[in-house]
């Protein structure tokens, strides 16, 4: 069996239900503040006792202080069925069953023997007595009936809600409305979760008293000492060594402190012949280990601390022990779902091992039944992964997107693109993930320029966007605090209007800046063409050449001297005639003028200059170098781009 998907609503930014896909390996990706870490949290309040919700976790739309208080009002007035309407956090856990699985391992989750390839394990932290909370509500006003103190059922809900919420736990299948209930220790007992966070606090500087990775080592000696199964115990192993020290320490401190020891036992406990006084070793192991063991790097003879390595290995080094601990809890429980959440391992390691450490974590894991939920900003990582393993955290009008690329893949519409997703799904192709806005470029130039048209348009008036940003930060913050406000002050309207007034003068002064920019740099570009010289531009020659034999021409002249200019002589075709005269009339080429022969390279581009002249009765062209583009289709001959048709 596995897990295939997690569903989640009402949790912080989730107001509509989001769906999370779930591999062996699952990669969250997204950028900054789309609610990574909610996935993480709300796994670990509902499955462990070690968290509880807190009022935060709910999604702020679902506790607004009206909506609070209509319940109450709605409660007055004789309404039923409130318990729906009240605030919850809901949390599904969608498992595919295979035929060989064993069904006893979740028989408290079967409540038939047929349709048991698909189950869903609801869990819902909701209230549990609505009458209780009314009527408590009700009892503490009472008490302060006439005074200050008395308060609405909102205040009364914030302070107190979690004595009136609990945790439940169901199983159901899709499309069914039957609802199991099964009880809290026996899904606390189905998962075990280890989450090892982004705030490692591993550190390379030389006074470094944290031992990240010491302690580490020393936990590691924790779990395996609890949970090891095997039968010599894991003391033992450390008792013999500490026994040698025990000894030789003893012998010394005999010889050190002899005079002192015959002193005290003359002087002092001579009263009592059965008493005698001396001074041994002890040692507890646990102490020992835990304040003696320390994490070095060896170079040569010389014996470095954990600091004296870069953040990147110790960062490394510091996951894998964790890991490694991870197992030996695995071992001593019983639990069937087996999880891991691991936020940014990218932290401090250069690209190339970025990528090298999702292998190298897919390999500690292959072996195993443990699941993998990896939160990253890497693209590297991304790129290294399984496009089918990979969920897209965005932040959407309504609140929290997922966007799975699995679900996408399995679309019937798109099936056949995953081979070519997988081919081209390059670096540069999941910066994506993290961008506001995609632009596509059409060729290198574009590639090369856009940067600089950036630096051009947003350093220039960088100073400007960051006051603007600081005015919309405090009018947000201004219209939020009035969100659940009855009766708004007359200085809420003033300042509002005074802000919204500034914000747009703003806008129109940055708006004013950038066309004034964009005009001087036209007329920069206007007076640079200008300045070039007219012989490279349009030569006399040229031009007088195309005034004689091609005036009248309807549209634009090019030139493109690839070989010795040759002056095609042909006849005035008729329209019945068509519009290739080098099929129809081939003529033997004529040499053109040693002048024009030298000129003509030089116009290379500048062919606009003489554009508006048409071939005279018996004129020809320029064949092969000089094309006339008319508003008719291209001759399909030898011409190239042609041009069609003579008059």
């Amino acid at each position: 069996m596995k897990i295939y998907s997690i569903d989640f609503k009402n949790y912080r930014k989730s107001v509509d239900k989001c769906t999370l896909g779930i591999n062996k390996q699952t990669i969250i990706v997204g950028k900054n503040n789309t609610a990574k870490t909610s996935v993480v949290e709300i796994m670990t309040k509902f499955l462990t006792n070690n968290s509880p919700f807190k009022l935060s976790d709910f999604n702020y739309k679902v506790i607004k202080k009206s909506f609070i208080n209509n319940l109450y009002d709605e409660y007055k007035s004789g309404k039923k069925e409130l318990l729906f309407k009240f605030p919850f956090i809901e949390m599904n856990i969608n498992l595919e069953i295979d035929e060989k699985d064993n069904l006893a391992s979740i028989k408290d989750l079967l409540y038939e023997f047929d349709n048991n390839e698909k189950i869903i394990i609801k869990c819902i932290y909701s209230i549990d007595k609505i009458e209780k909370i009314f009527s408590e509500f009700e009892l503490y006003n009472e008490k302060f009936e006439e005074s200050k103190e008395k308060i609405d059922f909102y205040e009364f809900f914030i302070r107190n809600f979690y004595n009136y919420y609990t945790k439940k736990f169901y199983s159901t299948k899709p499309e069914s409305d039957y609802l199991n209930e099964v009880e809290v220790n026996y899904i606390y007992g189905l998962f075990n979760i280890f989450i090892i966070s982004a705030q490692r606090e591993v550190d390379d500087t030389s006074d470094n008293e944290k031992m990240t990775l010491s302690n580490a080592i020393w936990k590691f000696y924790q779990e395996k000492k609890k949970k090891s199964t095997d039968d010599l115990n894991s003391d033992d192993l450390f008792r013999e060594a500490i026994e040698d020290i025990k000894e030789k320490l003893d012998d010394t401190y005999a010889k050190y402190f002899s005079d002192l020891i015959k002193v005290l036992n003359e002087e002092i406990i001579n009263d009592d012949k059965n008493k005698k006084l001396d001074i041994v070793s002890d040692f507890d192991i646990e102490n020992l280990l835990k304040k003696n063991s320390k994490v070095k790097y060896f170079f040569e003879d010389m014996a470095l601390s954990e600091s004296s390595n870069g953040l990147g290995y110790s960062n490394l080094l510091y996951i894998y022990i964790q890991i490694e601990s991870f197992k030996f809890d695995i071992k001593s429980k019983s639990a069937i779902f087996n999880i891991v959440f691991l936020e940014e391992p990218e932290s401090h390691l250069h690209p190339q091992m970025q990528s090298v450490f999702l292998h190298k974590i897919n390999k500690m894991f292959q072996s195993s039944d443990i699941y993998s939920i990896i939160s990253t900003h890497s693209s590297y990582i991304l790129q290294s992964s399984d496009i089918n393993n990979i969920n897209y955290f965005l932040n959407g009008e309504n609140g929290l997107i997922i966007k799975s690329l699995r679900n996408f893949i399995e679309k019937d519409e798109y099936s056949g693109l995953k081979n070519i997703i997988d081919k081209y799904f390059i670096l540069n192709t999941c910066d994506l993930f993290f961008a506001d806005k995609v632009i596509f470029l059409e060729g290198m130039a574009e590639r090369i320029m856009l940067p600089y048209f950036f630096t051009k348009f947003d350093m220039a008036n960088k100073e400007k966007i960051d006051y603007l940003l600081l005015d919309i930060r405090e009018l947000e913050t201004l219209v939020a605090g009035m969100r659940d406000a009855e009766v708004y002050p007359v200085s809420f309207f003033s300042q509002t209007f005074d802000l919204t007034h500034k914000i747009l003068k703003d806008l129109h002064s940055l708006e004013a800046a950038q066309i004034e920019m964009l005009r001087k740099q036209m007329e920069e570009h206007q007076a640079l063409i200008q300045s070039i010289p007219p012989s490279v531009a349009a030569p006399a020659v040229v031009a007088e050449l195309a005034e004689k034999r091609f005036a009248g021409c309807a549209g634009e002249v090019f030139f493109q001297p690839r070989r010795p200019i040759e002056v095609d002589q042909r006849p005035v075709l008729t329209d019945t005639q068509g519009d290739c005269p080098d099929a129809l009339f081939p003529k033997p080429p004529v040499q053109a003028p040693q002048k024009v022969q030298q000129v003509l390279p030089v116009f290379v581009g500048a062919g606009e200059q003489i554009s508006g002249f048409q071939p005279r009765q018996g004129g020809g062209a320029v064949a092969n170098h000089l094309f006339l583009r008319h508003g008719r289709p291209p001759c399909p001959g030898r011409f190239g781009a042609g041009f069609s048709g003579w008059k």
